[in-house]
């Protein structure tokens, strides 16, 4: 019989991050997943943004997001010898007037002149706009896939995770027992398949349908992540990341006609010309209803806790909130206030 201290369910953006900083600080652990059959990271696109578009202010924390990214994925990259991070700017089409104006304001001050930069004069193969354009420093994408699944292949080399369905979280909080192991907490990671399970009844999961493709275009030159209300951004050998659509409505994880047509329909108002469709995904985000991850313990079961919820920006604030997390669990510190899910207990 062996003994860990934390059981992780789920091998997402969530349980993987926690599982490196876990392994980088010697604490034991196993990390419990279905094979990622439900895990809306595998269809995440992974881009990290320092600015929100919509009146063009930083996205939150991002000084200090930035450098719990390079910390957790620099390590993952250089413990495993993959390349995870792509460091690209952003070209932001402008998508009305009060756009451009608080962007011409904000890059004036201080705190936004690391991140938002002159619009170049060209943006071909893009058609230029009418209220102008951009460019975002400092942002990028994730490869998940590699990260994951590089990840999973370092896990099972050492005994660190377990390929199994999850039957509800509060019964192994209860139990303590994993086939015979011995662990003392359990950490639930599951994205929104923890807000389908009722000992998280009380938190204000709101999760959010999301379809992607891949497209392929020889004649595409661009360097940039292009984003005009849509992204699109280069994968390598003529193929380009579409997306996303936000679905309130339909929980599946069917890839639809629909979706499709929104994302080509939107590409074709800034590039005429017809691009191929090789892939199409279907996922389910981990959203909330008041849009703040979900961190912390159990109002009524001590070792159970909650990391999820970290919705669109997961890329950017999982590393710093886990390292936050781990520091409340190992040395007592305190959750930031505003993703404590002590705030849906306490109502």
């Amino acid at each position: 019989m062996g003994k860990f201290k934390y059981l992780i369910l789920g091998q997402g953006i969530a349980g993987t991050a926690l599982g490196h900083i876990f392994s980088g600080r010697n604490i034991s652990f196993k990390i419990l997943d279905d094979g990622h059959k439900s895990s809306s990271s595998q269809v995440a696109a992974g881009l990290w943004n320092p600015i929100v578009f919509r009146r063009i202010n930083k996205t939150w924390r991002t000084d200090e997001l930035l450098p719990a990214m390079e910390r957790l994925y620099g390590s993952v990259e250089s413990k495993l010898d993959i390349k995870i991070q792509h460091h690209r700017q952003i070209l932001r089409m402008h998508g009305n007037k009060p756009e451009a104006d608080f962007w011409m304001e904000k890059r004036t001050l201080p705190g936004y002149r690391p991140y938002l930069l002159d619009a170049p004069a060209d943006v071909a193969p893009f058609r230029g706009g009418e209220f102008g354009s951009g460019v975002v420093d400092k942002a990028g994408f994730l490869d998940i896939p590699l990260y994951l699944s590089e990840s999973r292949k370092y896990f099972e080399e050492h005994d660190s995770l377990k390929q199994a369905t999850c039957e509800g979280a509060l019964s192994l909080a209860e139990t303590k027992i994993l086939e015979g192991d011995e662990f003392e907490h359990v950490i639930d990671c599951r994205g929104y398949r923890s807000g389908e399970d009722p000992v998280w009844s009380a938190v204000g999961f709101k999760p959010t349908k999301g379809e992607v493709l891949t497209v392929k275009d020889d004649n595409i030159n661009f360097d940039k992540i292009f984003n005009a209300g849509f992204f699109l951004f280069g994968l390598g050998e003529g193929k380009f990341r579409l997306g996303a659509t936000f679905d309130f409505e339909n929980m599946n994880h069917t890839p639809t006609a629909d979706g499709r047509n929104e994302l080509l329909d939107k590409l074709a108002s800034w590039y005429p010309k017809n691009v191929e469709v090789v892939n199409h995904k279907a996922g389910i985000r981990p959203t909330v209803k008041d849009r703040k991850p979900l961190v912390g313990t159990h109002s009524g079961v001590q070792n159970l806790h909650l990391f999820n919820g970290m919705g669109a920006k997961g890329v950017m604030l999982v590393p710093y909130l886990a390292e936050n997390f781990v520091d409340y669990l190992e040395m007592g510190g305190e959750i930031i206030s505003e993703v404590n899910i002590s705030r849906f207990f306490r109502r």
